[in-house]
């Protein structure tokens, strides 16, 4: 009987780790660099490490995505813009103040700027929000966001079925303006079909730039791999054998 319940055991240990259906959880990936703007130039890559490591990590989750850097809009271009993120996608970015155009000779003190190029999109204090729409359902979203301070930002992921989940962006309340960050998700449990940002006050504005969306097959790493469930059952079959004989 003992024989035939160990047995009994074993199997069932097997069949449950094989059929066991992983669920992920949603990936977050975020970093910050504090005050690295002081308005008479614009940073270089190497002055915000943080975020940029932040996004590098995020990027390596995903396979065949491109980063939007706004650079092939014209300056002063509002809403709706429409989005082409080649293999991802396409989007319509509406709200916010559109695109504007940065560089050393044009720096102001406003504390936005972009992180790549010359171009960046601009929310200000008017509306405080921006959403994206896309045509097909996404399971990753990650961008740059310059000169957030003083209010909550939060981000809201609506489902095709109308599911709608929100995050709040834990970003350092800077001493000045001209901080920037990283903040990237990766959610293949729920795919969303629009997502957005909420950061509304009376006098703030805030930069965002590099947008980088992904569907549920672009993601790669996201859950445990099913041949390490298979391992860990082996690993446990044999702590039982080994028990077994050192009882004998």
């Amino acid at each position: 009987m003992k024989k035939l319940t160990i047995t009994f055991v074993l199997n069932f240990l097997i069949v449950s780790l094989l059929s066991f259906n992983v669920q992920a959880l949603p990936l977050v990936f975020f970093g910050e660099d504090i005050n690295v703007y002081p308005g008479n130039q614009v940073p270089r890559i190497e002055q915000f490490a943080n975020s940029v490591n932040a996004q590098s990590d995020f990027l390596s989750h995903l396979q065949g995505v491109r980063v939007e850097d706004f650079e092939s809009f014209t300056e002063k271009s509002s809403d709706p813009l429409n989005v082409d993120f080649g293999n991802s996608g396409t989007a319509t970015l509406t709200g916010g103040s559109g695109i504007w155009r940065i560089t050393d000779n044009t720096a102001t003190n406003s504390g936005v700027f972009p992180t790549s190029g010359v171009n960046t999109f601009v929310v200000l204090s008017s509306s405080g929000t921006f959403s994206l729409e896309f045509d097909t359902a996404q399971s990753a979203f990650g961008f740059f966001a310059t000169d957030l301070e003083e209010v909550p930002a939060i981000l809201s992921f609506e489902t095709s079925y109308g599911k709608i989940t929100t995050l709040n962006i834990p970003y350092t309340k800077p001493s000045n303006s001209g901080s920037v960050l990283f903040f990237g998700v990766i959610d293949t449990e729920n795919p969303f079909t629009k997502v957005t940002f909420n950061g509304n006050h009376s006098w703030e504005g805030f930069g965002f730039d590099d947008f980088t969306i992904g569907t549920e097959n672009q993601v790669v790493n996201s859950t445990p791999e099913p041949s390490t469930l298979l391992l860990v059952g082996l690993g446990l079959i044999g702590l039982i054998k080994f028990r077994k004989k050192s009882a004998l």
